[in-house]
């Protein structure tokens, strides 16, 4: 399990130093209306169970540490980003999130 830790987090942190800045405008997650930030579990482990490749269909979507749009932006992708999505997701609030190769994605912003 460690292992697998810490070839999310090189990743991860290849992801921050290899995409470049994009100059578009965000596109935020939606908002979740219900339970505290607090209270989202940006800590979801959700073994790989694809490999499909896709790719971003917004001018820039945020990549996440976790399936909620409270959890943390690490860094943008722009349209057309290659990404690998490893597993699918529905968060407590109903929003489905894609756990790709760069991070947490929200579904709507990726082809899949």
């Amino acid at each position: 399990m460690a292992k697998k830790i810490k070839k999310l987090m090189v990743v991860l942190l290849a992801g921050l130093v290899l995409t470049p800045a994009t100059a578009t405008p965000a596109m935020a997650a939606p908002a979740e209306a219900g339970a505290a930030v607090a209270a989202d579990n940006c800590n979801v482990f959700v073994p790989a169970k694809e490999s499909t490749l896709s790719y971003i269909i917004v001018a820039s979507a945020a990549v996440h540490v976790g399936p909620y749009a409270s959890c943390y932006v690490f860094t943008h992708l722009s349209y057309g980003t290659d990404v690998v999505i490893l597993a699918r997701y529905r968060n407590s609030k109903g929003s489905l999130w894609y756990e790709t190769d760069r991070g947490w994605i929200y579904a709507d912003y990726v082809a899949g």
